[in-house]
């Protein structure tokens, strides 16, 4: 297998430093090809069958243009709404020579579910090693691709979570996703964690996208933490009561009837699944079909959030 890779940088020497690196460590492995600008890269993209692009974060949109500091994630967003990235799924890299610029998306100071902590790289011979590393992985590592592909499928749902200053549970969605599609998933933990997702998603989505107006919806507690996933918690005072929110979100015709249905239901599955575990009786759930029950409590959160309007889902 060899792994097509289109750079995108505007510095040549920049480049020509990764490929040389690049062509040692992975010998014939590897095929780089180099796009100076946004435009330039659109026409390579049309013509090659990439797996891999690299974005340098302050980059031209054309040729002869001056570096936008988003340059790179312009010129991605652009990229992403081809057919031909959608059927291709290639993997995601971003490098800078410029360390706040790095330091900015590895911190989520950016708001961007593109170019984060895992795959953000200084343009140094450090850097350059561990990208390197990231595309060794991608050959001997076909399940890797599982991820990317599904990367790139909820990054329109993921970008939304960031917008909202939901970065963890944007990481958690994302690992549902890949448990549900690699079928390793033990029910009980995955309703479980849906079920802390589900309840984060709606607290995001009261305070940020459809607001209540009346009190009526939260109850007080002391501190509840609502997000445990990766050591990451936010605690709140306010706890949204979710079903009656989703009674609010049919009332105010955010959602239709049979989607009210579908979604209250998956999230009343989801907790007794989870009390079942809490009262020791998780034996029962051994009865059910785990994958059946994991794609319809996953199809009632991307109908969820079908429902976006376009100004909070672009």
């Amino acid at each position: 297998m060899k792994l097509k890779v289109l750079y995108i940088e505007d510095d040549i020497e920049a480049f020509e430093t990764f490929k040389a690196m690049a062509d040692s460590y992975l010998k014939d492995q590897i095929k780089g090809v180099h796009a100076l600008n946004g435009k330039e890269a659109e026409s390579k993209f049309e013509n090659g069958q990439f797996d891999v692009l690299v974005f340098d974060l302050i980059l031209p949109l054309l040729e002869g243009g001056i570096p936008k500091e988003n340059g790179g994630l312009q010129v991605y967003k652009k990229l992403s709404k081809t057919d031909y990235f959608k059927s291709t799924n290639p993997a995601i890299f971003a490098v800078s020579g410029v360390d706040d610029a790095v330091k900015a998306y590895k911190d989520y100071s950016v708001a961007s579910s593109v170019f984060s902590d895992h795959n953000t790289f200084k343009k140094s011979v450090d850097g350059y090693k561990s990208l390197i590393k990231e595309l060794d992985n991608l050959l001997k590592y076909p399940s890797i691709k599982t991820k990317t592909r599904l990367e790139n499928e909820h990054k329109h749902i993921m970008q939304l979570y960031f917008d909202n200053g939901s970065k963890n549970t944007a990481i958690q969605f994302l690992k549902l996703a890949i448990d549900k599609e690699e079928s390793n998933v033990v029910l009980l933990d995955w309703s479980r964690d849906w079920n802390r997702c589900i309840e984060a998603t709606m607290q995001m989505f009261s305070v940020n996208i459809y607001k209540p107006d009346l009190k009526q919806f939260y109850f007080k507690s002391k501190k509840r933490k609502i997000y445990q996933f990766d050591g990451n918690t936010s605690e709140f005072t306010d706890i949204l009561m979710v079903t009656a929110y989703f009674d609010w979100l049919l009332d105010n015709e955010h959602i239709s009837i049979l989607e009210h249905v579908a979604i209250s239901s998956a999230w009343k599955i989801s907790n007794e699944i989870k009390h079942l575990n809490q009262t020791n009786q998780g034996h029962i759930v051994e009865r059910l079909d785990s994958d059946v029950v994991a794609n319809n409590l996953f199809s009632a959160l991307l109908m969820l959030f079908s429902n976006i309007p376009d100004s909070n889902n672009s």
